[in-house]
């Protein structure tokens, strides 16, 4: 058996260890997540016909966008209804819910996080808003 002031000595340093261990983690995902803020992203999106989603209801077509950062994918957004408009409508058609998934996703690349999208864009890409 182990005197008690050998064991005391022993907890202290696991302990002082395990502390050590931690502040090092939070070191290494602070450094990974400026890494990965800080890096152009590859972005994927793809397109859903909306009664294949729990949005049955709202018909069409919708997106989703992807983020890749070189480790995992994150999911980022799903728009199952054309953006800036009243409604919940889905896109008329595939090419559509395309077109303006791209522009989002290149609103991403360019440091918008939170794409929003304009009447007026829907408009300059030909989206069918009727």
């Amino acid at each position: 058996m182990l005197p008690k002031k050998k064991i005391s000595l022993l907890l202290s340093f696991v302990i002082s260890l395990a502390g050590c261990m931690q502040e090092k983690g939070k070191t290494e995902t602070s450094k990974t997540t400026a890494r990965v803020s800080n890096a152009s992203p590859d972005i994927r999106t793809m397109i859903v016909k909306n009664d294949t989603t729990t949005d049955a209801g709202i018909g069409g077509f919708g997106y989703r966008i992807y983020v890749l950062d070189g480790r995992d994918t994150t999911f980022k957004i799903f728009q199952p209804a054309i953006p800036a408009v009243q409604g919940q409508k889905g896109f008329k058609t595939f090419s559509d819910a395309e077109k303006v998934s791209s522009l989002a996703a290149q609103k991403i690349r360019e440091g918008n996080f939170f794409p929003d999208i304009t009447t007026e864009e829907l408009d300059s890409l030909g989206v069918d808003l009727n």
